[in-house]
């Protein structure tokens, strides 16, 4: 209604887009978010402003971010700045947080932009991302051990619980991330922490010797550190009914390691607990060059206008942004 051109694709993306020409600029963002988690005080889904913030689920991954690149279009449409020679497209996904089939599915039925961004993470630009992969590891052998945590793999699982020989013990650890999963306290591991506190043996229960020994560098073999950082590693959900069982990790992979050697390594690692994986979702890692044009023109925006904004600390320049030569 604000005069945009829109669209719906599949029910899994939706655009708007204003402008003219053959060249489409692409603002790329998602609605879906991680599950809510522990700890609110205020209504996740109902955005509130208290103490100078705004609070509600995805209100900067990536809902917020959605919204500040719509108000941005909309403001240069109602100023009359539309271009003439090229088109600008918000394309909104709804499954980034799972396997971006959202997107793939976008990519097979509509036009790809020329050039384009995605505002769901640090100024000025990221150049580089790690690999992705979510593998499940599956067995048997669990002699009667019921236990569940976690509700996503990208997500570091705040309570878990297990009834294990007739007794119930559970565990609450700190959500956070899977991508930084060193920002939260995983309840998947405190939960094998208490069961051995009751003195429970826990070497005839192959799914809790795994999660116990569980060391990402170790399993994978990946100990490579480059411009993306380290390999990190989340236990993301567990899953025992009695007799089969799975966990559910998430590995963020240094661009420069093939995910193939990651997954080979950890498939080998599992057999030796009497398990197989699976490979849910496996998503390469993305590299340009800092020094190419887009990442430079980005960077060279950034400097130009974010102190302009209220809340902007000049120590962010530095904190953010590495210096370039015009």
């Amino acid at each position: 209604r604000h005069g945009f051109r829109t669209g719906v694709t599949g029910d899994r993306a939706g655009w708007v887009e204003f402008g003219e020409g053959e060249k489409l600029i692409g603002i790329i963002c998602h609605l879906d978010v991680v599950p809510i988690g522990d700890g609110w005080e205020t209504d996740p889904f109902t955005l509130t402003f208290k103490d100078n913030a705004m609070y509600a689920r995805g209100i900067v991954d990536d809902k917020g971010p959605a919204a500040a690149s719509y108000f941005a279009m909309k403001e240069l449409l109602e100023e009359g700045k539309t271009p003439t020679n090229f088109r600008v497209r918000l394309i909104m996904g709804t499954d980034e947080e799972r396997t971006c089939s959202c997107v793939e599915y976008y990519a097979e039925h509509e036009e790809i932009p020329t050039f384009a961004i995605t505002p769901d993470a640090e100024f000025p630009a990221i150049y580089c991302e790690k690999g992705i992969l979510h593998i499940k590891v599956v067995g048997k052998n669990n002699n009667g051990l019921c236990a569940e945590g976690g509700s996503a793999a990208n997500m570091v699982p705040a309570k878990a619980k297990c009834v294990i020989n007739g007794t119930e013990i559970s565990a609450k650890g700190k959500p956070a991330h899977g991508s930084r999963p060193e920002l939260g306290i995983n309840a998947i591991s405190l939960l094998v922490n208490e069961i051995e506190s009751r003195g429970i043996d826990i070497t005839e229960y192959p799914i809790l010797r795994f999660i116990k020994d569980f060391d990402g560098i170790a399993f994978t073999g990946c100990d490579t550190v480059d411009e993306s950082g380290a390999l990190s590693a989340n236990i993301g959900i567990l899953k025992a009914d009695g007799d089969d069982c799975a966990l559910t990790l998430d590995f963020r992979v240094p661009y420069s390691v093939k995910l193939k050697n990651v997954i080979d390594n950890l498939t080998k690692k599992a057999s030796e607990y009497g398990f197989t994986t699976e490979v849910i979702n496996a998503m390469d890692a993305l590299y340009m060059d800092k020094d190419s044009s887009s990442i430079r023109g980005l960077t060279k925006i950034w400097n130009k206008h974010m102190d302009k904004f209220t809340g902007f600390k000049e120590e962010y320049r530095e904190q953010f942004n590495e210096a370039m030569d015009d």
